[in-house]
């Protein structure tokens, strides 16, 4: 009987290790049944999704959706290049868009255990009609204009159809920055990026969200605009002397011949701001200056490339404090009857009328001790009026001062007497 019992015992074992087995390969053989299944069902929804839907995931690795079937979950990823093409390609570019797309869906389960097919499919154009034409949006980086920027994905592409007050569903960028729609032919559309929250994109003028109009779209034909849409570089400003103070309202201004008009004003007058400011990350950098006109950028005899670099360079997504030179000290030494303080303002006598609005600068205020007062800023060295006031009485002065730049003096116009910068000029009140 011992015998009996021991030969059944190891019949019995290996026939429970046999029907493990078995079991175990038919539920690997259901599962993959089940993941074949889902790769081919993925595959003909994308087979039939319009372009508009699948051209933002190209080249990119995007997870569809999780599936728990019989006890077992089942997740399915997508792959979509253009057939023959390579991964590089860019609807923007060629003008028309491409016949094939190849798609790789991959299902995973389990421990690791992964099956994927790769289908070529031929997805229709959006809902295009025959009538219909094309708009191709491009958005550019700053170093690579061939390139899109780093987080390209994360821009948003708003069209708006002539005469519509309602823009269309908001476009993301494909991996090569483009941006390719089937809309009805008209002439005026305007297309407006977004910048995301962070980081922050701007345009080349400091817009984080430029538009382009007046874009016609004509039946069979691909119209298309572009843009170079950066990461902004966040520039602070600081005057290259700490001392003295700066007169306070001056405005700042960026110079890059990529700009629209060659500058811009990236610190209003009278903001006291420092920054920082979102700028487009130009590889050739930003000249600085203070004032708020290119005639009033500061040449290399008013020691501007011997405070600061020429160029403040600027990278995508970074910050940076940008240091202006130019600037020249203006020294008042005031006699005043009232207890005071005393203050002052410069008044720009304008050489350029028109081009440099900003004109009007604080200076101190300065405490009187013994009836005197000492009133230091930094000032853009041109001519201003300027108007001391002590705030005890109301009393006022006034006197006219002339920038030589040749000599780097200050010289009182109605005593025809020149100081230098480091020399006091008396002005009395009262």
């Amino acid at each position: 009987m011992i015998i009996a019992f021991t030969v059944l015992l190891v019949v019995l074992v290996a026939t429970a290790e046999l029907t493990t087995t078995l079991i175990g390969q038919a539920a690997t053989a259901h599962a993959q049944v089940t993941a074949t299944d889902l790769a081919d069902q993925t595959l003909n929804q994308l087979a039939n999704e319009p372009i508009s839907q699948l051209s933002p995931d190209v080249n990119r690795n995007v997870q569809l959706s999780s599936v728990s079937l019989a006890g077992e979950t089942f997740s399915i990823t997508q792959y979509l290049h253009w057939a023959g093409t390579g991964d590089a390609h860019s609807l923007c570019l060629t003008g028309s868009p491409p016949q094939v797309m190849q798609a790789t869906v991959t299902v995973g389960w389990g421990q690791g255990q992964h099956l994927a097919e790769t289908s070529v499919i031929n997805p229709p154009y959006g809902q295009a009609q025959s009538t219909d034409g094309w708009l191709a949006v491009l958005v550019q980086s700053a170093a690579d204009p061939s390139k899109p920027p780093v987080d390209v994905g994360a821009v948003g592409v708003v069209i708006t159809a002539p005469g519509s007050s309602t823009p269309l569903p908001t476009e993301t960028p494909d991996a090569t920055g483009c941006v390719y729609a089937a809309l009805p032919p008209g002439d005026g559309y305007t297309v407006t990026l977004q910048s995301p929250a962070s980081p922050a994109f701007v345009g080349v003028d400091g817009q984080s969200s430029p538009s382009a109009t007046n874009i016609n779209v004509t039946q069979g034909k691909a119209a298309d605009v572009s843009f170079l849409y950066d990461r902004a570089a966040a520039v602070s400003f600081q005057p290259a002397a700490a001392a003295p103070p700066l007169a306070t309202g001056m405005p700042v201004s960026v110079g890059n011949s990529g700009l629209t008009n060659g500058y811009l004003v990236a610190v209003p007058a009278g903001s006291g701001s420092t920054g920082p400011v979102d700028l487009f990350p130009f590889p050739t950098g930003y000249r600085v200056w203070y004032g708020d006109c290119l005639a009033e950028t500061p040449s290399s005899s008013q020691d501007w490339t011997k405070t600061s670099p020429p160029t403040t360079a600027v990278q995508p997504a970074t910050a940076v404090t940008a240091t202006a030179g130019g600037l020249v000290q203006l020294n008042l030494a005031v006699t005043a009857s009232g207890a005071g303080p005393v203050t002052a303002t410069a008044v720009l006598d304008d050489p350029h009328p028109g081009l440099c609005p900003a004109d009007h600068y604080g200076l101190g205020p300065a405490t009187v001790d013994g009836g005197t007062a000492a009133i230091a800023a930094q000032i853009i060295p041109e001519d201003y009026t300027v108007t001391v006031t002590d705030t005890a009485d109301g009393a006022t002065a006034t006197v006219d001062l002339a920038w030589d730049p040749t000599t780097g003096e200050w010289a009182d116009t109605g005593t025809k007497t020149e100081y230098p910068t480091a020399s006091s000029i008396p002005v009395s009140v009262g």
